[in-house]
Protein backbone atom coordinates (compact mmCIF):
# COMPACT_ATOMS: atom_id res chain seq x y z
CA UNK A 1 0.00 0.00 0.00
CA UNK A 2 1.43 3.15 -1.39
CA UNK A 3 1.29 6.41 1.68
CA UNK A 4 -1.44 8.07 -0.40
CA UNK A 5 -3.26 4.97 -0.28
CA UNK A 6 -2.89 4.37 3.32
CA UNK A 7 -3.75 8.11 4.19
CA UNK A 8 -6.90 7.79 2.02
CA UNK A 9 -7.91 4.72 3.82
CA UNK A 10 -6.95 6.48 7.30
CA UNK A 11 -9.42 9.11 6.16
CA UNK A 12 -12.43 6.75 5.20
CA UNK A 13 -12.08 5.16 8.43
CA UNK A 14 -11.99 8.39 10.22
CA UNK A 15 -15.53 9.52 8.48
CA UNK A 16 -17.03 6.35 9.25
CA UNK A 17 -15.97 6.77 12.85
CA UNK A 18 -17.88 10.15 13.10
CA UNK A 19 -20.59 8.82 11.28
CA UNK A 20 -21.33 6.25 14.42
CA UNK A 21 -20.91 9.38 16.73
CA UNK A 22 -24.13 12.04 17.60
CA UNK A 23 -23.51 15.75 18.41
CA UNK A 24 -25.90 15.07 21.02
CA UNK A 25 -23.23 13.27 22.93
CA UNK A 26 -21.03 15.94 23.26
CA UNK A 27 -20.65 19.62 24.85
CA UNK A 28 -18.82 22.52 25.01
CA UNK A 29 -15.07 22.05 26.74
CA UNK A 30 -15.64 26.08 27.42
CA UNK A 31 -11.42 26.49 28.42
CA UNK A 32 -11.05 25.16 24.92
CA UNK A 33 -13.51 26.85 23.19
CA UNK A 34 -12.06 30.24 25.06
CA UNK A 35 -8.89 29.07 22.96
CA UNK A 36 -10.23 28.79 19.87
CA UNK A 37 -12.13 32.07 20.09
CA UNK A 38 -8.72 33.94 20.95
CA UNK A 39 -7.08 31.79 18.12
CA UNK A 40 -9.89 33.43 15.45
CA UNK A 41 -9.86 37.03 16.43
CA UNK A 42 -5.91 36.59 16.03
CA UNK A 43 -5.95 35.45 12.45
CA UNK A 44 -9.15 37.73 11.84
CA UNK A 45 -6.80 41.05 12.82
CA UNK A 46 -3.87 39.23 10.51
CA UNK A 47 -6.29 38.87 8.26
CA UNK A 48 -7.28 42.96 8.49
CA UNK A 49 -3.84 43.87 8.93
CA UNK A 50 -2.33 41.71 6.06
CA UNK A 51 -5.01 41.60 3.53
CA UNK A 52 -5.40 38.18 4.27
CA UNK A 53 -9.20 36.08 4.18
CA UNK A 54 -10.29 33.38 7.34
CA UNK A 55 -12.58 30.72 6.19
CA UNK A 56 -15.92 30.34 8.04
CA UNK A 57 -15.26 27.88 11.16
CA UNK A 58 -17.58 25.09 11.25
CA UNK A 59 -17.86 23.39 14.54
CA UNK A 60 -19.34 20.25 14.86
CA UNK A 61 -19.64 18.70 18.13
CA UNK A 62 -18.70 15.04 17.26
CA UNK A 63 -15.09 15.64 15.60
CA UNK A 64 -14.64 17.44 19.25
CA UNK A 65 -11.64 19.92 17.54
CA UNK A 66 -12.31 23.20 16.02
CA UNK A 67 -9.74 24.89 13.80
CA UNK A 68 -9.52 27.91 11.90
CA UNK A 69 -7.72 28.30 8.04
CA UNK A 70 -6.92 31.56 6.89
CA UNK A 71 -5.25 32.47 3.36
CA UNK A 72 -2.39 35.41 3.00
CA UNK A 73 -0.76 37.10 0.09
CA UNK A 74 2.19 37.77 2.71
CA UNK A 75 1.55 36.44 6.25
CA UNK A 76 3.80 39.80 7.81
CA UNK A 77 4.01 40.10 11.91
CA UNK A 78 6.11 41.83 13.55
CA UNK A 79 6.05 43.62 17.30
CA UNK A 80 3.70 42.77 19.73
CA UNK A 81 1.76 40.51 16.85
CA UNK A 82 4.81 37.56 17.06
CA UNK A 83 4.10 37.08 20.72
CA UNK A 84 0.70 36.97 20.03
CA UNK A 85 1.31 34.72 17.76
CA UNK A 86 3.35 32.02 19.75
CA UNK A 87 0.51 32.56 22.40
CA UNK A 88 -2.53 31.09 20.41
CA UNK A 89 0.02 28.84 18.36
CA UNK A 90 0.45 26.93 22.02
CA UNK A 91 -3.08 26.08 22.21
CA UNK A 92 -2.97 24.13 19.02
CA UNK A 93 -2.54 20.89 18.54
CA UNK A 94 -2.10 20.94 14.99
CA UNK A 95 -0.26 23.60 12.15
CA UNK A 96 -0.08 23.21 8.67
CA UNK A 97 1.16 26.45 6.33
CA UNK A 98 1.34 25.81 2.99
CA UNK A 99 2.14 27.22 -0.30
CA UNK A 100 -0.72 28.69 -2.99
CA UNK A 101 -0.49 30.02 -6.02
CA UNK A 102 -2.01 32.99 -4.14
CA UNK A 103 0.27 33.11 -1.29
CA UNK A 104 0.09 31.10 2.06
CA UNK A 105 -2.87 29.07 3.39
CA UNK A 106 -2.20 28.38 7.47
CA UNK A 107 -4.50 26.17 9.32
CA UNK A 108 -5.10 25.29 12.88
CA UNK A 109 -6.35 22.72 14.92
CA UNK A 110 -7.24 23.53 18.92
CA UNK A 111 -8.58 20.13 20.72
CA UNK A 112 -11.11 18.97 22.52
CA UNK A 113 -13.16 21.80 22.28
CA UNK A 114 -16.10 19.33 22.93
CA UNK A 115 -16.09 16.74 24.96
CA UNK A 116 -18.10 13.53 25.48
CA UNK A 117 -21.03 14.03 27.89
CA UNK A 118 -20.22 11.68 31.00
CA UNK A 119 -22.91 9.61 31.50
Amino acid sequence: MTNEEYVKRLGQLYEKVLSLRDDDNYVINQPQMDKLIEVLNFFLDAAQKCNGKVEPVKLTPRAEHGGVTATFLVFDIYGEDIQKYCKVMSYTSAITIDATEDGICMSVTVPEVFVPIEK
